[in-house]
């Protein structure tokens, strides 16, 4: 067996460990929406119509929710088979990442795929039934073509990027501005740039669709998440991008800015030119113009494809730079490390965490688990119980099932109980210090960092 079939084995037997620790897990987050509410308006209405309803329509091209709601008709719906549908992506993940290790350091191909396994925020995403996943994979999938200068792949990495997310829109305008500018000087930098066209179209050419039958593209004020894309006051930019900046370091990453900080001091010239680095700054002042601007668009897995980028700089500097000695080890043994241990990042209840790029948060699938045993076991029904995201939606989405029962939604009705969990961004302060004080806790659940709490009106 040569090295890279045995590389390709590795990898393989990576991804069936992943789906066999995540096989159960219900949706999470984000995921409810695009991996559950979406698959299944197209399941139930046998993809008679190509665009969601407004209350699910979140502007994205819904290719992802389609080929969900595929192989739920093919293999049958669950949740099993949603995690299975991850695994193809997550397998080219770590084997792109493995190839542009090739490329770059051939000895040390193999460190490229553990960089990803060993960050929080998309070793998490790998445990969800998550679109950030495709996009991950289709983003690696067009750096290494166009390192490699194979244009079908440019092709057809560039249109897939754009299919699953509007995000892939904004990186495929990075690789654009990046391509036309390593070329500068070249004949060919018209050539370049027209290997992106396909990808345009089929993006203008869904929206432009949208608008004619939907009337919007992008945003409407239906979205029950509209409020993330108002316009923030000049007074609070400056607060966004500290968040921005927060969200890029946090969870361990800051290990790989200090060191890279560190190598452009000792090397200016020679690094800041390289360019991948350009690529990656491209991507940072895209990122931060379309989302500093807004209210509520930082979420921690919207910069993975950033962060993962800046980790494979940075083991291609410390190879390249340190020659894999002693010092080279320490240094990348150092950062693996800290990202690893990132995954304990916690913050205190009252400050929002993103629970979905932590592998903190998987004892929140067997806790509730447990919370439902317990409902059951003392004749407590799910209708008599009140909670908030992302507990609130029906089994039937949570769990890929037939059971229709749902807690209520804690803004919207009174209840005689209500479940908080620390993993429930929606409780204000001024609502935990009120069920905290004025309400009775019959029944608490704490495994590591995640915790729930069953609460009783006085």
């Amino acid at each position: 067996m040569n090295r890279n079939a045995s590389a390709a084995f590795v990898v393989f037997l990576i991804t069936i460990a992943i789906f066999y620790i995540s096989k159960d897990f219900i949706l999470f987050w984000d995921t409810i929406q695009f991996a559950g509410h979406h698959p299944q308006y197209y399941y139930d209405s046998g993809f008679s119509s190509l665009f969601l309803p407004n209350k699910l329509d979140s502007g994205h091209i819904p290719i992802f929710g389609m080929y969900i709601a595929w192989v739920w008709k093919i293999i049958g719906k669950s949740l099993w088979s949603s995690h299975l549908a991850m695994m193809p992506f997550v397998f080219l993940c770590l084997w792109h990442a493995y190839l542009l290790g090739l490329k770059w350091i051939p000895s040390k191909a193999w460190l490229f795929p553990l960089v990803i396994i060993c960050m929080p925020q998309s070793v998490s995403q790998f445990m969800l039934v998550s679109p950030d996943v495709v996009l991950l994979c289709f983003f690696l999938g067009l750096f290494l073509s166009l390192e490699e200068e194979k244009k079908n792949w440019v092709i057809a990495h560039s249109i897939g990027l754009v299919l699953i997310s509007n995000r892939g829109f904004i990186l495929l305008g990075a690789f654009m501005l990046w391509s036309f500018l390593k070329s500068w000087n070249t004949k060919n930098r018209f050539k370049t740039i027209a290997l992106f066209i396909p990808a345009i179209i089929v993006f203008s050419g869904y929206q432009l669709l949208h608008w004619f039958h939907i009337s919007w593209v992008g945003t409407h004020s239906e979205m029950p998440w509209s409020m993330s894309f108002s316009i923030i006051g000049f007074e609070t930019i400056f607060k966004n991008i500290l968040v921005y900046g927060w969200r890029l370091m946090d969870f361990g990453a800051v290990i790989i800015w200090i060191i890279m900080v560190y190598y452009i001091y000792k090397k200016p010239r020679s690094l800041m030119t390289s360019r991948s680095f350009q690529l990656l700054v491209i991507m940072i002042l895209l990122f931060g113009i379309v989302t500093i601007p807004f209210s509520g668009l930082m979420q921690h897995r919207y910069f993975i494809p950033i962060q993962v980028l800046a980790g494979f700089i940075l083991l291609k500097w410390i190879l390249s730079y340190e020659m894999y000695g002693k010092r080279s080890r320490v240094l990348i043994g150092s950062t693996l490390l800290f990202l690893i241990l990132g995954n304990g990042w916690i913050y205190p209840d009252r400050i929002a965490q993103g629970w979905d790029s932590t592998l903190a948060h998987l004892p929140y699938y067997s806790m509730q688990n447990r919370v439902t045993t317990y409902l059951n076991e003392n004749k407590i029904d799910k209708e008599e119980v009140a909670t908030a995201f992302p507990l609130r939606s029906p089994q039937s989405i949570l769990n890929a099932n037939d059971d229709s029962s749902q807690f209520h939604n804690k803004d919207e009705s009174e209840t005689d109980y209500i479940l908080y969990s620390n993993v429930m961004n929606d409780f204000s302060d001024k609502e935990v210090e009120i069920l905290k004080y004025q309400w009775i806790a019959v029944k608490a659940w704490r495994s590591f960092e995640v915790k729930m709490i069953l609460y009783k009106r006085s």
